[in-house]
């Protein structure tokens, strides 16, 4: 599996509408995309995003998950 880095999701000050929108990575890399939030959240300028499919990390919170489910 491959491993993705951490990618960078930054707020875009022009945005004129009724959500936030946070702009990840840019056209053309691997992974970009826009978030929208509502404007109402309080958040600071930079969101990192990291990506745990594959990872130890990943398969515990899975594990855990599942435990939760059989209660």
């Amino acid at each position: 599996m491959e491993k993705l880095s951490a990618i960078i999701a930054k707020v875009d000050l022009r945005s004129k509408g009724t959500s936030q929108r946070w702009t990840v990575g840019k056209p053309g890399d691997a992974i970009s995309g826009t978030l929208y939030l509502p404007k109402d959240i309080k958040l600071p300028c930079e969101i990192t995003i990291g990506f745990l499919a594959g990872s130890v990390r990943h398969k515990k919170n899975k594990e855990e998950g599942e435990n939760d489910t059989k209660m």
